[in-house]
């Protein structure tokens, strides 16, 4: 599912206005208060028709069946846009435009301001049946899925339901993977639960199917099938893990070996935990893990399995993901090249992404499938605006004229550090970019003695 554009009319901050969006990244840019977290929670408020589980389901079995916290999302009064004067608006309307697989979505998500009232489901309901005839023709769905700033530290309450699917030998549901896709909270345990059940199972299944072979029990064609589709569920997840912290560009970023992973391993005895083998040697428990790294690893994991869940092994995962602050935690030199890693893992994923750092935006090349969108207010006044293409524009341009901030040492300081990585490495051309990176940042004097630190450390090695 593509969003290409939404309306948003009497909605949290938002009087009337309308955003375009890109096919493959769009970033969203402002200070704080600029409207961009009422921007994502409308989306997913606007998404949320595709699980109508009313008694109007217009002959179809809804995607909510069996899991309470799938709805059509309950829009609160103090979510409906009041003016300055605290005069409510008449009601909320999110008009939203979408393509999924070929057919265009075009629906409007509506409701009044009085008490009682409900969403107006005969103003979704074609694009609802539309989804749905294409779901039943293909089987596929698309992911969904929304990380918060507060992702992955707050995990979800695991229910009965949750704790009994995860009892058993076999997957969720294919509607679970939806499962909380837009709350705040963090799904990742159930999924490395699951994770680490499918890795003990095919061990166990291993050891069987070698004793039933010896036995040529008529059991091994079914336990074979068990041990393929327990590899495939394994193989699907960790696959993603790796594609994700395999080196994105080579001259964006000089730490490959320290994020890279070449495997996931189950360890533990009574309890069971998920390590990282990482390309270098160093072995990590995912709990252990640097907090910039858990949390992207699990925005990764999180999303390979709701694809997994959703429409197996086969195929690319599609769909729409939106993440706040993507910058969290980040060192600056995972913050650059961040987008193009999450591009190069999911092509066919939409990213509708937030973030307050401009080293985010600094190595993104914008076009008409990737755009950056300036938030801003002025008192009880918003609005955006699509920035140009700037690409290649050093880090002091980026802060002043796009951020409207100005550069931070620590910046000055992970530069210096990238260049005697780098000329350890030999890499005398990314050395050069360092360094005119450095020029632009700081005067003609500082410069000079920054170069001649940096040729001292790089002679004491």
């Amino acid at each position: 599912m593509i969003l290409r554009h939404l309306d948003i009319n009497g909605y949290h901050c938002y009087k009337e206005t309308g955003f375009d969006f890109a096919k493959e990244v769009t970033v969203l840019i402002g200070k704080n208060g600029t409207g961009k977290s009422s921007l994502l929670k409308a989306i997913c408020d606007s998404l949320s028709f595709i699980f109508n589980s009313s008694e109007k389901s217009w002959g179809f079995s809804s995607l909510a069946n069996g899991i309470s916290e799938l709805g059509v999302a309950n829009i609160q009064l103090r979510e409906i846009y009041h003016n300055e004067r605290m005069e409510v608006a008449d009601n909320v309307t999110l008009h939203g435009l979408a393509l999924f697989q070929g057919i265009e979505l075009n629906w409007k998500f509506c409701k009044m301001s009085k008490t009682n009232s409900y969403v107006q489901s005969s103003l979704y309901k074609d694009a609802y049946i539309a989804f749905m005839k294409k779901f039943k023709e293909t089987g596929k769905l698309p992911v969904l899925s929304y990380y918060s700033d507060r992702y992955p530290h707050i995990n979800t309450k695991m229910g009965k339901t949750v704790k009994e699917y995860l009892e058993k030998d076999d997957i969720f549901a294919q509607n679970w993977g939806y499962y909380q896709w837009n709350d705040f909270t963090s799904c990742t345990e159930i999924w490395q639960k699951r994770f680490i059940k499918a890795n003990n199972l095919l061990m166990s299944f291993t050891r069987s199917l070698e004793k039933l072979k010896k036995e040529k029990s008529s059991a091994v064609t079914s336990i074979t099938q068990q041990v393929k589709t327990l590899k495939s569920e394994i193989d699907y997840v960790t696959k993603y893990i790796r594609l994700f912290t395999d080196n994105c560009y080579e001259e964006l970023s000089d730490r490959s070996d320290d994020i890279k992973v070449v495997d996931l391993v189950i360890d533990g005895i009574d309890e069971f935990f998920i390590k990282c083998i990482f390309e270098d040697g160093v072995i990590r428990r995912w709990d252990e893990l640097p907090a910039g790294y858990e949390r992207l690893f699990s925005i990764i994991f999180d999303i390979a399995y709701r694809s997994y869940i959703l429409n197996g092994s086969t195929g690319e995962p599609e769909g729409l993901v939106i993440i706040d602050e993507v910058d969290l935690h980040l060192h600056p030199s995972l913050e650059q090249d961040v987008l193009q890693r999450l591009k190069k893992t999911f092509p066919h994923i939409q990213f509708i992404i937030a973030t307050h750092s401009p080293l985010v935006i600094s190595n993104f090349r914008q076009d008409e499938n990737n755009i950056v969108i300036q938030m801003e207010r002025n008192a009880a006044n918003y609005k955006h605006y699509v920035l140009p293409d700037i690409y290649g524009m050093d880090y002091n341009y980026t802060l002043s004229e796009v951020m409207g901030t100005e550069p931070r040492n620590s910046y000055l300081n992970s530069l210096k550090e990238k260049y005697i990585r780098l000329a350890r490495r030999g890499k005398k051309t990314s050395q050069t970019q360092v360094l005119e990176t450095l020029r632009s940042l700081v005067s003609s004097e500082r410069f000079e003695q920054l170069k001649t630190e940096l040729e001292q450390s790089v002679q004491e090695g």
